[in-house]
């Protein structure tokens, strides 16, 4: 995205009821400078999704972090809306 391209970006969520800013193409959170293009939807209420591909999980150093939001599996299952799998 050029810096005209995000100009506009701020431009549009300002002035019209945009409720979501979905970003989508490659790698969105690669962009130098996602974190003011998010910053600013939230800050205007938008609801933002960010579609990776994942792509910044092959960068070097990056240190990837998963948790489960319980440790229960029937708790978990519940929460995916799927069915627990056996533990073992």
């Amino acid at each position: 995205m050029t810096d005209e391209s995000l100009a506009l970006l701020h431009q549009v969520i300002d002035a019209h009821p945009v409720q979501t800013l979905d970003l989508t193409g490659d790698a969105p959170e690669m962009h130098p400078r996602f974190r003011e293009i998010v910053t600013h939807a939230r800050r205007e209420g938008l609801r933002v999704i960010d579609r990776c591909n994942l792509t910044i999980l092959a960068e070097q150093g990056v240190e990837v972090t998963a948790s489960l939001p319980c440790y229960s599996l029937e708790n978990v299952a519940a929460m995916a809306c799927s069915r627990p799998a056996s533990p073992g």
